[in-house]
């Protein structure tokens, strides 16, 4: 425990050598005595365990040990239950933080200290940090803070929150009861709109954190289990919608959400080598009517992040081409 903690960098992790490294020195490049980084391993059976006790030396780590929890959500929960810094944000083992992160983060606190959930855009990145693209923010441009309803509402239509960007009080994630456990694929997204249910939440025009695409995350991963992700969205968008009392926007929010789930069961079904599911698509498409379309168009971001998973394949498919010309 780090008694002048004020921020704790919370690092799942689970078999996650390749990359682990780049992550914590992203963090203890840029960070004072005031951030510690909470490590807690799932029992890794690579050279992560390793990597982990090295940086334990250093006094602003925290590893965590414990019994296998199988469950990022489940992990990531034990280690924001070892933290002690009074705001917390995520770190997956294969994402980063970029130059000016760590300035960036105490200038959107220091404007507005009383929200429950900071937000920034993030760039997305290959397996070799090669940039993709910009995940942005439906919010609007520059640097603001929105009332909670209103972002829950854009939510709602399609989670557009990158991983390594929310930072919120510790107080918050407490009395939200952490994240669900039950929920492997949609439970950060679940968590946000809990946060948001809290308070206002801080917009931050400047992109400072990378996440990281590669064949083995589990945003490529879950793209086989089409199915069971689906049903995890259905659970979060079930479980939230009613919060919003107009009628209508309730209706447009519910169309423009159904049609972006069907268009991300098509980039899935692309991303496995699967069929289209095309019927159901055109159904959703006729469904959602102007006022869904409107609203898919503006919050689902969807162009961003199809297209930056779809150069990932044409940058590996490259690079394994180059690999084989190499004598």
């Amino acid at each position: 425990m780090n008694p002048r903690a004020r921020l704790s960098v919370v690092v799942p992790v689970y078999n996650g050598a390749r990359y682990l490294q780049a992550a914590i020195d992203s963090v203890l490049s840029q960070a004072d005595d005031t951030v510690e980084v909470v490590i807690s391993d799932d029992g890794s059976t690579d050279g992560s365990t390793a990597i982990i006790e090295a940086y334990a030396r250093d006094a602003r780590v925290v590893a965590v040990e414990g019994p296998k929890r199988s469950n990022w959500v489940a992990n990531t929960n034990r280690g924001v239950e070892r933290s002690s810094g009074q705001l917390v944000t995520f770190l997956h083992q294969d994402d980063r933080w970029l130059p000016g992160r760590f300035e960036s983060l105490r200038a959107a606190v220091s404007r507005a200290p009383d929200c429950t959930l900071w937000l920034a855009p993030t760039r997305f990145i290959d397996s070799h940090g090669r940039l993709l693209g910009t995940w942005r923010l439906p919010l609007g441009r520059g640097a603001r803070t929105l009332p909670g309803d209103e972002v829950i509402e854009h939510l709602l239509v399609q989670n557009f929150v990158g991983m390594p960007t929310p930072v919120f009080p510790r107080t918050a994630f407490d009395s939200a009861g952490g994240m669900d456990e039950s929920l492997w694929y949609t439970a950060d997204w679940d968590f946000w709109i809990k946060l948001a249910r809290a308070g206002s939440v801080s917009i931050s025009p400047h992109a400072t954190t990378a996440f990281r695409l590669h064949a083995l995350s589990q945003t490529m991963q879950g793209a086989r289990r089409e199915h069971e992700m689906k049903m995890q969205v259905d659970t979060v968008r079930g479980r939230h919608l009613p919060l919003v009392r107009d009628h209508r926007r309730r209706d447009e929010i519910k169309r423009a959400g159904e049609f972006a789930s069907e268009l991300n069961a098509f980039a899935s079904a692309v991303v496995a080598g699967q069929s289209w599911p095309w019927r159901a698509t055109t159904r959703s498409l006729m469904r959602a009517g102007f006022g869904g379309l409107r609203r898919f168009a503006r919050d689902a971001r969807f162009l961003e992040r199809s297209s930056s998973r779809i150069r990932v394949g044409l940058l590996a498919g490259a690079d394994d081409e180059q690999q084989e010309r190499v004598p």
